[in-house]
């Protein structure tokens, strides 16, 4: 579990999946053509137990991310193992939901998850994908201290997005 001053961050336990339905199903949170666009129950199961999967396996993953004192989950951020041009790198998530934007708070949560991160795994290589129209998310990154890498963009079934690197010189 995370905190900081107005958020708790908490491995999501079954319990979640109606919120996990609710924010990954709104295409006012999640856009169509998004990898984690949900339409029904069962895709939010599908996804909670790649989520939890990759907890058992990486000891590390995506948070349920609420405000500290409630219950209600307000989104999700965390990072996830992968392979980019066969090398193991983390990639940084977060999602919140619409009316959660506009106040700081995914700049928050992304802050600790990669504080974390930073500190668990010993500053290891992180890449955060951007749409490039999203100008908040750019500033998040690039307020994080990432920089944009024009090798790390790729198209995606959402559009094009950017690659941004953090400690791209290191090995996780």
């Amino acid at each position: 579990m995370l905190h900081t001053k107005r958020l708790a961050l908490r491995r999501p336990v079954p319990e979640d999946l109606d919120d996990m339905l609710r924010i990954l199903a709104d295409r006012r949170s999640t856009p169509a053509g998004s990898a984690e666009a949900l339409t029904w129950r069962e895709e939010a199961e599908g996804i909670f137990q790649r989520w939890d999967r990759h907890w058992e396996q990486h000891d590390a993953g995506r948070y349920t991310v609420r405000l500290r004192g409630r219950d209600r989950v307000i989104g999700f951020a965390g990072v996830g193992r992968i392979l980019r041009d066969g090398r193991p790198v983390l990639q940084l998530h977060c999602l919140l939901e619409h009316r959660a934007r506009g106040r700081g708070l995914g700049r928050e949560a992304a802050a600790a998850v990669v504080g974390q991160a930073n500190e668990f795994f010993e500053l290891p290589p992180i890449l955060a994908r951007v749409h490039p129209q999203d100008r908040a998310a750019v500033r998040l990154v690039l307020g994080l201290g990432f920089v944009l890498d024009p090798q790390q963009g790729a198209e995606e079934a959402a559009g094009y997005e950017d690659g941004y690197v953090l400690n791209w010189g290191r090995q996780l």
